[in-house]
């Protein structure tokens, strides 16, 4: 079973971004919205702040996305 760590919370306009590292993955990043719905990848990141710029940077182009509809 993998040991997960949370690294770090962050909520940024209405989604909550998590960082987080497993023994079997390494840092990786999740974001839910306000509904609950989970997004994110299986994608391993060398450090928890290239997973939270990963993060960020998929908020921002969410939010960017949705608002040019």
């Amino acid at each position: 079973m993998p040991i997960v760590r949370i690294h770090q919370i962050v909520v940024l306009q209405e989604y909550l971004l998590l960082v987080f590292h497993t023994n079997s993955t390494g840092w990786q990043f999740r974001v839910t919205n306000s509904t609950g719905k989970v997004f994110g990848m299986q994608l391993a990141y060398e450090t928890p702040d290239a997973a939270e710029r990963v993060g960020r940077n998929w908020i921002d182009y969410r939010c960017n996305f949705r608002s040019q509809k």
